[in-house]
C-alpha cells in the first residue's frame, strides 16, 4: 500500500482523506496489473494475444465499476 499512497501523492500532492483513500485504491488496482507483467508466463501470454489483464475499481458509495483503461491510462465508468 506504501507504493500506491506514493504513486497517488506523486500525481496529486494534495489529496487527503476520503480523496486520497480512493486514489491509492485506485493506484493499487494499477500496481496489481503492474506486478503480474513480471512473470514471465504471465508477459508471454499477454504479448501473444491468449490473455488480457483487466483492472477494475468498485466505488461501493456511488455504485459505479470503473475499469482501467490503457490507451488514456484512466479509470473510465463502466456504462
Amino acid at each position: 500500500m506504501r507504493k500506491a499512497h506514493a504513486r497517488a501523492l506523486a500525481g496529486e500532492p494534495g489529496l487527503e482523506g476520503d480523496c486520497l483513500v480512493d486514489a491509492c485504491e485506485r493506484h493499487s488496482v494499477r500496481l496489481s496489473l503492474d506486478n503480474l507483467t513480471t512473470f514471465p508466463f504471465v508477459r508471454n501470454a499477454v504479448a501473444s494475444g491468449t490473455l488480457s489483464l483487466h483492472g477494475w475499481f468498485l466505488d461501493i458509495f456511488k455504485g459505479e465499476l470503473e475499469f482501467w483503461n490503457p490507451v488514456n491510462e484512466t479509470f473510465d465508468t463502466l456504462n
